[in-house]
Order: structure tokens, then C-alpha cells, then sequence
């Protein structure tokens, strides 16, 4: 900015206007990023977007309010690095929930819900003797769900364990059957 302060007392009005124009139109210009211009009439003061800068590490929370920030994120399954959108509560609440996960695509089986839950879906071939399924993707805690269909002749699948990594299923009689499962965790 031209000013960071006010005009000297020496300066004359002339030669003060053109530097405190100056800095009122870098306040509109930086406003006008993310905000409705002030010229506008209707819905002023009101966000069009916010863009948030990618913190290093978690800010750390504010009293008596929550806070929305980005923060980079490296992934090692697949191996990427994103920015990802967080909120934190207020400070003493040690909640720090992820609400984007941009390694988690839908097209891949692979879903993310706001404060944290995950989804894995797909389908799969299964015996009458239980078998193991793996997710193709881990989830980073636990799986608390799972739940599968048949596709092939409509018996039952039963689900006897469920781990991170996957679950262990088998079908009625009938010989292998094709299953389509979701699973939820976080």
C-alpha cells in the first residue's frame, strides 16, 4: 500500500490524494477477490468464495469459535500431495476433522464425507466358504460397516469379520456368486 499509516501533517491535501487513492483502490481490488464489490448495491459485505492459503500445519484453534483452513497433505497411497480443507473447534477441543480427502474419488469405489466417514464400494466374486475381500483402498482407522448383496442366486452373504484392510464373507450354497458390497469407516 502507499500509506501504511496516515499523511504526514506536512502534506497538502494534492499531495496526498494520489497515494491515498492508490490505497483505496488496492483495498477494492483485494476485497473485491473473494467479497461482492462494495459498488454493487445488493448483498454487500457478503462472500463470493473465500480462497484460503495452504497452511504448513494446523493453525491451532480460537476461543470460543471454529475455524475452516487448507493445509497441504501427503499421501502415500496413492502417492500425491493435496491441499485439503480441515475445520478445528475451539480451542480445548482437540477436534480436528478433515472435510475434503481428494485421494478418495467416487469413480474409484472411493468416497468422503464431511467430519471424517469414508466409503468404500465394489463388486466382487465370493465362494461358499468364507472369503477374504480387501478394500482397495485402507481405511486409515477402522471399517465399522460393511454391507453386501448377491447378485448371482439371491442367498444370503454373511459378513464374519471386518478389518481396516477388508472383511470376511460367504454366500449360501450355490458355488461362487458376485457381490456387491459398501463399506463405511474412517
Amino acid at each position: 500500500m502507499a500509506y501504511n499509516d496516515t499523511p504526514l501533517a506536512t502534506e497538502t491535501p494534492a499531495q496526498s490524494q494520489p497515494l491515498m487513492r492508490q490505497n483505496f483502490q488496492q483495498i477494492a481490488t483485494s476485497y473485491n477477490t473473494d467479497h461482492i464489490p462494495l459498488s454493487s448495491g445488493t448483498n454487500v459485505g457478503y462472500s463470493n468464495k473465500n480462497t484460503l492459503v495452504s497452511q504448513l500445519s494446523d493453525p491451532g484453534g480460537v476461543a470460543s469459535a471454529g475455524i475452516i483452513y487448507s493445509k497441504n497433505v501427503i499421501y502415500t497411497t496413492p502417492s500425491a500431495t493435496h491441499t485439503e480443507l480441515f475445520y478445528e473447534g475451539e480451542v480445548g477441543t482437540g477436534s480436528i476433522l478433515p472435510i475434503t480427502n481428494q485421494t478418495l474419488v467416487a469413480s474409484s469405489g472411493q468416497g468422503m464425507l464431511p467430519g471424517g466417514l469414508q466409503i468404500r464400494a465394489a463388486a466382487t466374486s465370493i465362494s461358499n466358504i468364507p472369503s477374504i475381500v480387501s478394500f482397495n483402498l485402507q481405511f486409515p482407522t477402522s471399517c465399522i460397516s460393511v454391507v453386501a448383496s448377491n447378485l448371482s442366486n439371491g442367498n444370503i452373504v454373511r459378513i464374519t469379520s471386518i478389518t481396516s484392510t477388508g472383511f470376511t464373507a460367504a454366500a449360501g450354497a450355490g458355488g461362487p456368486v458376485n457381490i456387491v458390497y459398501i463399506a463405511v469407516g474412517y
